[in-house]
């Protein structure tokens, strides 16, 4: 994409374009959100990628240790915004609905006051935190860096946003418009990797390289804001929110700190554990490993992430029977996604990392397979939250939180004096199971749907067996898949050895394609999904 695509975003979004209404299209606005959460997350994810080859071959795997450690511990400070986005979101939806001006400039100059003091907050708790860096790394650290200066770049990096109009994006998202978010990050995210690959090649310097990620927040928060005021002039900062109403938010975010540091403990302590037990190349093995899984992973999150305002929207005007069975519908629709994507991952991880990294940064078969239940169980998850969210299910959620973020950090420590970098996956896997799926379906069940949530759990394991199943035989049958060119030495080989993985992928999808027509395809949810998928397709 070039610079111009901004330009001509902003230019065509003029004042009146959009306001919310009801009868806006929930399935067009869901479908245009994809389409851009997919296109930034495609480009993200393959200059990503390639940042990160450059990287290791030109300044090594430590570095790539010390990068996912510095955002691992960031991530662990930007607890200090204790879950605010969301409960700004979740506050904007019946205003904007309404059209009342008066009350959303209100919110979002209560939202900015608060975003600044929350920057303040996290930069105060990362200088504090500075003199403990070197005590949470095992092993060398890397010559010719200094990681104090590292750190507190990275640390610029995390709170530039909240200095400069972070809320404007919640306004984006509450009014069903996330792909103007998403299309100022595609366009910026490309040019700052493009930018940040040349300094690799051309300078050597890896400074240079986090102050250009820097620059590159900086601008995606400006371009943000300036779309934002150009499609919603009549919403400015302007205004006070009633003391009854700050209440009200202040009761929700207590809720979402609890959620917020839980969830945060189950992905950015991982880094953390594994570089004060195992040292800092295991760091960048499991990086690696998991920005595979995160990057397949977020697929998945950008439907999500794009249907959340159309379902707060339904949950706000439309009955709880309704809701339940689009809840279903859902359910089987992202667990078809999660059965042919985890298939593919099967067979596709070692290969892909060996082509990738080289043989030197593999984990075992078990570890890749790890990962695989690791997206499998995730991923019924995010349907949960579309609700969750919008009932705004935090506060009655928070002691399985609690828990889930002990038995997380426990379980971390202990499996991974234990296993190793398998023992902290394997964590993960069991806190999202026990905690974020199960007891979180009972939460939702108990305090929105008001019924047992056992039908639906049975539901989700018969799907969870549909993917175990596809994945078996999809790596059964591709072992038996060997291109004899993939065994050339140099460039020839690799690219029989790119075909390879090719085959084996396609193999795996159609495998799962299979193995869910032959499960499902008497079932009514079956009929269900195909009149719902025809619709949406016939839709604009």
């Amino acid at each position: 994409m070039k610079c111009t695509t901004i330009y001509w975003f902003l230019i065509s979004a003029r004042a009146g374009d959009y306001h919310i209404r009801v009868i806006e299209s929930r399935t067009k606005n869901t479908k245009r959100n994809v389409a851009a959460s997919y296109l930034f997350t495609a480009v993200s994810m393959a200059f990503n990628f390639v940042s990160r080859f450059f990287v290791a071959r030109v300044f090594g795997e430590g570095y790539l240790g010390l990068s996912s450690l510095f955002v691992s511990v960031l991530q662990v400070l930007g607890m200090a915004e204790m879950g605010f986005s969301g409960a700004i979101v979740y506050n904007l939806y019946k205003p904007l609905a309404d059209g009342d001006v008066q009350m959303v400039s209100a919110l979002l100059n209560y939202y900015k006051s608060v975003y600044r003091k929350i920057g303040l907050a996290m930069l105060f708790a990362g200088t504090v935190l500075l003199p403990f860096i070197p005590k949470i790394i095992h092993g060398e650290i890397p010559d010719n860096i200094n990681i104090y200066v590292l750190y507190y770049l990275y640390l610029a990096n995390s709170t530039v946003s909240y200095f400069l109009f972070a809320y404007k994006t919640s306004l984006l998202e509450a009014s069903q418009r996330s792909d103007v978010v998403k299309t100022v990050y595609t366009t910026v995210t490309a040019i700052r990797y493009v930018l940040q690959i040349l300094a690799i090649l051309l300078f050597k310097n890896y400074y240079l390289f986090v102050v250009l990620m820097i620059v590159g927040t900086a601008a995606m928060n400006v371009f943000t804001a300036v779309a934002s005021r150009r499609m919603f002039p009549m919403y400015s900062c302007r205004g006070d929110v009633s003391a009854e109403m700050k209440a009200d938010i202040k009761t929700r975010v207590k809720g979402l700190v609890v959620g917020t540091v839980s969830r945060k403990t189950f992905s950015t302590f991982d880094s953390i554990v594994i570089s004060s037990i195992v040292g800092l190349v295991s760091v960048a093995i499991y990086n690696n490993y998991f920005l595979i899984y995160s990057s397949v992973y977020t697929f998945m999150l950008n439907i999500k992430t794009s249907m959340q305002a159309s379902v707060g929207n339904s949950v706000a005007v439309e009955s709880q029977e309704k809701n339940y069975k689009d809840l279903l519908l859902f359910q089987f629709l992202f667990s078809v996604l999660a059965v042919v994507l985890a298939s593919v991952m099967s067979v596709s991880y070692q290969p892909f990392m060996a082509l990738w990294m080289g043989e030197g940064m593999l984990l075992k078969p078990s570890g890749a397979f790890l990962f695989c239940a690791w997206f499998v169980v995730c991923v019924p998850i995010e349907v949960q939250n579309l609700y969750s969210n919008a009932k705004g299910l935090w506060w009655e959620s928070r002691y399985c939180n609690v828990a889930g973020a002990i038995f997380n950090i426990v379980a971390n420590y202990f499996l991974c004096r234990l296993l190793g970098v398998y023992g902290v996956v394997l964590a993960s896997v069991l806190s999202y199971f026990s905690f974020s799926f199960v007891w979180q379906a009972a939460i939702l069940f108990k305090h929105y749907f008001r019924m047992s949530c056992m039908h639906y759990l049975l539901k989700q394991g018969f799907y969870f067996g549909q993917a175990a199943a596809s994945s078996a035989l999809s790596w059964w049958l591709c072992s038996f898949v060997r291109l004899s060119g993939a065994a050339l030495p140099g460039n020839a080989g690799r690219l029989w050895r790119f075909a390879e993985l090719g085959l084996r992928g396609c193999v795996a999808a159609l495998v799962s394609v299979f193995v869910l027509f032959a499960c499902n395809f008497r079932t009514q949810v079956w009929k269900n999904a195909g009149r719902f998928l025809r619709a949406v397709l016939r839709r604009g």
